[in-house]
C-alpha cells in the first residue's frame, strides 16, 4: 500500500504544506473535508447494506399485500356474477363504494385484510357456485345454507387449505362431492344436507382427521357407507339418511367414541345393527 506523508509547518498566519505556504482555514478546510469524505465511505456501505434491503423488501411485502387482496375482490366480483336473483339484495353493497371487507356477509382478517368469512345463508339467492371462490386462501368459513343454488360444487374449493366450515345445506346442488375436499385438511364441519347429490362418500375422505360433523342427509348418494369413517374419530355427528346407501352398517362405526348423533335411517342397508354400537356411550340421537 502506497504511504504518503504531508509535513506542516507553521509560518506566521499560514501553514507551510511541503514547500507551500497555505492560509489555515484552508487547511482547516481540507481536513474537514477529508473527515467528512472518510465518514461517507465508511457510512455508505453500511446504509447499502442495511437500509436498502429493508426497504426493498417492504415494498416487495406491501406490493404483495395489493395483489392478494385484489385476488380476494376479483374471486367476490366472480360470486356475484354467478347470482342472477338476489331476492333481499344482499348483494347490494358489493360495489367499488367500500372495500370488500365491508361489503355485506364478509369478514376479514385484521392484519392482512383478507377474506376468512363468506356468510350468506337464508337470503333468497339464485344461482350456481364460482370456481373463483377457490382462490380465497384465507377463507375458513363459507356458510351458504337455505338459498337456491345450483350446479356443481367447484372442485377449486379443494384449494381452501384453511376452510374449517362448509355449509351448503338445502340448496339444489348437484353432481358428486369433490374428492379433493380432502386436500382441505383442517375441514371441522362438512353439510351438504338437502341437496341433490349422487355418487358415493369419496375414499379420500379417510383423510379428514379433524371432522366433527359429516351431514349427508336427503341427497341421492349410493354405494355403502364406508368403514374408514370409523377412524375419523373427532366425529360428534354422522348423518347419512334419505339416500339410497346399501350394504351392511359397517362395524368400525363403533370406535366413535364421541359421536353423539348417528342418523342412518331411510336408506337401503340390509343386516343387523352392530354390536359395538352398544359401546357408544356418548350417543344421544341414533335413527336407523
Amino acid at each position: 500500500m502506497l504511504k504518503v506523508s504531508v509535513l506542516f509547518e507553521t509560518v506566521g498566519s499560514g501553514v507551510r504544506m511541503g514547500t507551500k505556504i497555505v492560509d489555515r482555514r484552508l487547511v482547516g478546510c481540507l481536513l474537514s473535508s477529508s473527515v467528512v469524505f472518510v465518514l461517507f465511505c465508511l457510512v455508505f456501505p453500511l446504509f447499502v447494506i442495511l437500509v436498502v434491503p429493508f426497504a426493498s423488501s417492504t415494498a416487495t411485502f406491501t406490493t404483495r399485500n395489493l395483489a392478494q387482496n385484489e385476488t380476494d375482490e376479483v374471486a367476490l366480483r366472480a360470486f356475484k356474477l354467478k347470482i342472477f336473483r338476489d331476492a333481499q339484495g344482499v348483494l347490494n353493497s358489493w360495489n367499488d363504494s367500500s372495500h370488500f371487507c365491508e361489503w355485506e356477509g364478509i369478514t376479514c382478517g385484521y392484519r392482512r385484510r383478507r377474506v376468512t368469512v363468506l356468510n350468506i345463508s337464508s337470503k333468497g339467492l339464485s344461482g350456481s357456485l364460482s370456481p373463483y371462490i377457490g382462490n380465497l386462501s384465507f377463507l375458513k368459513r363459507f356458510v351458504l345454507y337455505n338459498n337456491s343454488i345450483q350446479g356443481e360444487i367447484p372442485h377449486e374449493f379443494g384449494r381452501l387449505r384453511r376452510l374449517k366450515y362448509l355449509i351448503l345445506s338445502n340448496n339444489s346442488l348437484v353432481g358428486e362431492i369433490p374428492a379433493n375436499l380432502s386436500h382441505c385438511s383442517r375441514l371441522v364441519e362438512l353439510y351438504v344436507q338437502g341437496n341433490k347429490l349422487v355418487g358415493k362418500i369419496p375414499s379420500k375422505f379417510d383423510s379428514l382427521y379433524n371432522l366433527e360433523v359429516l351431514s349427508l342427509s336427503r341427497n341421492n348418494l349410493t354405494g355403502q357407507i364406508p368403514s374408514f369413517l370409523g377412524n375419523l374419530t373427532s366425529l360428534k355427528v354422522l348423518a347419512v339418511s334419505y339416500n339410497s346407501f346399501g350394504g351392511n352398517i359397517p362395524h368400525s362405526l363403533g370406535r366413535l367414541k364421541n359421536l353423539t348423533v348417528l342418523r342412518l335411517g331411510v336408506n337401503n342397508f340390509f343386516g343387523t345393527v352392530p354390536h359395538s354400537f352398544y359401546d357408544l356411550s356418548s350417543l344421544e340421537i341414533f335413527c336407523v
